[in-house]
């Protein structure tokens, strides 16, 4: 899942834009107190204390809502500089993406702005790719001398950061097009098949993955149209939650998948099927396309299961032949490259975070009420807790001031590890309600009276794209 804490594209046209104009990383409540980053050895430490815990089983979150959080972050975060790689360069990292949960990460801005997505000659439908017998069921890909596959005509590379998350993309992909189709007469097709498609999005984010990974007492206030505690109207990205709260989703991984049938792949083999890492191995074989209802329920017997959200990570995650060590601690694996984003970003020490936040709260607020339950507000009981977990003398600063995705995984493995807690939840939905409300109207609007209008699941989602493009009996299996 490398796409979603780091990627490179050009800055060169960048370095031209008014600095005013950019898109930039903030904090959630600005300014976070000054604090330097923790000493990349502790880093180290934290991180391989990490690749070491054993992980366990979600009892009901199905496999593929790990995936759709992926989605979700490289929807909302393009950086163009990894935090980790920009010491010593003149190009600090950015956001580039303009606008959140607005489907960018396969439209790309539109054919004037991302052609080699659109399938010519209107350059309207998303394109769709072949697999090795000839089925339209992956993502496009491209070679132009014998090294095979090497490249893919999507909007957004990232989206073929493993196989999974490629098939879910071409889920995406379908849904704009089938959307297309249904665009109403005398609407420009492709700003309709864009709010169509995006009404769906928000519906799915909204009534089916916030209920499965928020607390439910955070949910609720947000839901009802609680307040926000940051009501700026900037896109600007808070780092609490690129390079903090959403690196949850890293835990969600399992080492294994039922993908096409009921045999079980490595989940090592997901990263390795892509076109940067297995260029020679495509067209993609068909143990790779995924049968859906092997990740969400409600589309046959009951899907495979994620991870449970605590401090743990796959073994194919901590590895170095996909992650390798990117400074002097020699330290590979993504744990080690979360933590030290999370630093160099300067995302908020999760203790100073949660005074600040029960600050901004007037009295009886319900996410006050949450964050007090989780007996990790004040300082030395949470001090105590995290030293208590970690079983490490050498890592006591760590428990002193955690580094935030870190804690945010703590938190929801002290709440039972099947939802993020209080302050993980917080942030998403500082981050993802603004978008979320301020498109409703326009959401609603471009579903009314459409077959799309009552989609709320993936599992509807996934049946009406089943129906509307002759999947139901496909080969390889799509439900």
């Amino acid at each position: 899942m490398s796409g979603s804490h780091g990627g490179y594209i050009g800055t060169r046209a960048r370095a031209t834009m008014p600095a005013e104009h950019r898109p930039r990383f903030r904090n959630i409540l600005s300014p976070a107190p000054a604090r330097g980053p923790l000493p990349d050895h502790l880093l180290a430490a934290l991180a391989l204390r990490l690749a070491q815990e054993p992980q366990a089983e979600h009892p009901s979150l199905p496999a593929g809502y790990t995936y759709l959080l992926q989605f979700i972050a490289h929807d909302c975060v393009f950086s163009d500089t990894p935090f980790w790689g920009e010491l010593g360069s003149d190009a600090p990292a950015a956001n580039t993406r303009l606008r959140r949960l607005n489907l960018d990460t396969i439209l790309g801005g539109g054919p004037a702005q991302c052609p080699h997505a659109y399938a010519a000659p209107d350059r309207l439908a998303l394109r769709l790719g072949r697999l090795r017998d000839g089925a339209a069921r992956d993502i496009p890909r491209i070679g132009v001398d014998d090294r095979g596959l090497t490249d893919t005509l999507i909007a957004d590379a990232r989206n073929d950061d493993n196989a999974l998350v490629s098939q879910l993309t071409v889920a995406f992909h379908l849904l704009h097009n089938t959307a297309l189709k249904r665009a109403p007469r005398g609407a420009d097709p492709a700003i309709a098949a864009h709010r169509m498609a995006r009404g769906v999005y928000h519906a799915i984010i909204l009534h089916d993955l916030l209920p499965r990974v928020m607390h439910a007492g955070v949910l609720g206030h947000y839901a009802q149209g609680g307040a926000l505690l940051d009501p700026s109207t900037d896109e600007d990205m808070p780092v609490e939650f690129s390079h903090g709260a959403f690196r949850f989703a890293h835990a969600m991984v399992r080492h294994e998948y039922r993908v096409a049938d009921d045999t079980p792949l490595p989940g090592a083999e997901a990263l390795a099927f892509t076109s940067a890492r297995g260029a020679q191995r495509m067209p993609m074989p068909a143990s790779w396309v995924v049968r859906w209802s092997h990740f969400f329920d409600g589309l046959g017997p009951r899907a495979q299961r994620a991870m449970l959200i605590q401090p743990a990570y796959a073994p194919h995650l901590t590895a170095a032949r996909f992650f390798p060590a990117i400074d002097h601690t020699g330290r590979a694996g993504l744990p080690y490259r979360d933590l030290v984003s999370a630093e160099i970003a300067g995302a908020w020490e999760p203790g100073a975070l949660m005074q600040a936040l029960l600050e901004a709260m007037p009295v009886r607020d319900p996410r006050a009420t949450a964050l007090h339950e989780t007996g990790l507000v004040q300082p030395a009981p949470r001090a105590a807790a995290l030293r208590a977990w970690l079983a490490d003398a050498a890592l006591d600063a760590v428990a002193d001031a955690p580094p935030l995705p870190f804690f945010i995984m703590y938190e929801a493995l002290k709440g039972g590890g099947e939802t993020l807690g209080p302050l993980g939840s917080i942030i998403l939905a500082e981050t993802l309600f603004p978008a979320l409300r301020g498109m409703a109207d326009e959401n609603a609007a471009a579903l009314r009276s459409t077959p799309f209008a009552a989609i709320r699941t993936m599992a509807a989602l996934i049946r009406l794209l089943a129906r509307e493009n002759g999947l139901r009996a496909a080969q390889p299996p799509f439900l």
